[in-house]
């Protein structure tokens, strides 16, 4: 006797964030790195959450991680903010860290599952092998959009001069002068960024990047448009 079932398709994407805010990212020539970070975060989470979809994700911090389980609640999306908000005053203590992009990348194959959707917001700094094989064992399972967030600084050096710099170990000058090390700083940093461009080709991974000064909102919603979830190519 032949039998007949409809199924109802299942529309649900959970949406896992993984976000970078170690030390690395507290950097900017106008506005901080992990800023930029932060509301690309906030940006994806709360539309995720608009769309239906169970909001989660990792905080990667400078000296620790805080887990948020995926819910279709708003408390998730504001756990998540509250996650983000310490992270980032963390940062301005300039603590001792050593975590690697590799991990980050690792403790996200554990917590997306198959059918996800996840979003690596990072600088990709020291991306390198052991990256690209957690981005693939990602990309088998789960639809993935890596965020590359960077500052214009990290780009090009400024006009020839000399500069006052602060970082962690004080004041320095920095002469800017010199044509070869324009240069040689301009190739470095597009050689790493056309790295990225090609793994994401290769691997099939959405790519987006954003300057640290950019305005976050304007830029999603140029690609994505009100209501799509496509992913930018």
């Amino acid at each position: 006797v032949p039998h007949t079932k409809v199924f109802r398709e299942e529309r649900e994407r959970p949406l896992v964030l993984l976000v970078d805010l170690r030390q690395n990212m507290f950097f900017g020539s106008r506005r901080l790195k992990s800023v930029a970070a932060c509301e690309v975060a906030a940006a994806l989470a709360w539309a995720g959450l608009n769309t239906g979809d169970r909001v989660g994700g990792l905080v990667f911090g400078p000296a620790e991680h805080r887990d948020v389980r995926a819910r279709r609640d708003r408390r998730s999306v504001l756990q998540l903010l509250h996650y983000l908000s310490a992270a980032s005053i963390a940062l301005c203590a300039r603590p001792p860290g050593n975590r690697h992009l590799s991990a980050i990348l690792d403790d996200g194959r554990r917590v997306a599952h198959p059918g996800s959707t996840v979003a690596v917001i990072s600088d990709f700094h020291d991306l390198d092998t052991a990256c690209e094989r957690h981005l693939f064992e990602l990309a088998r399972h789960c639809d993935v959009t890596l965020y590359q967030i960077y500052d214009d600084l990290e780009r090009e050096l400024p006009p020839a001069g000399w500069y006052a710099i602060r970082g962690a170990s004080g004041r320095i000058a920095l002469n800017t002068a010199q044509t070869d090390q324009r240069a040689q700083f301009a190739a470095a940093f597009n050689a790493r960024r056309q790295h990225l461009q090609q793994l994401a080709a290769r691997l099939g991974l959405g790519l987006l990047d954003f300057a640290s000064d950019a305005p976050v909102l304007a830029t999603l919603q140029q690609v994505y448009g009100k209501g799509r979830r496509c992913r930018p190519r």
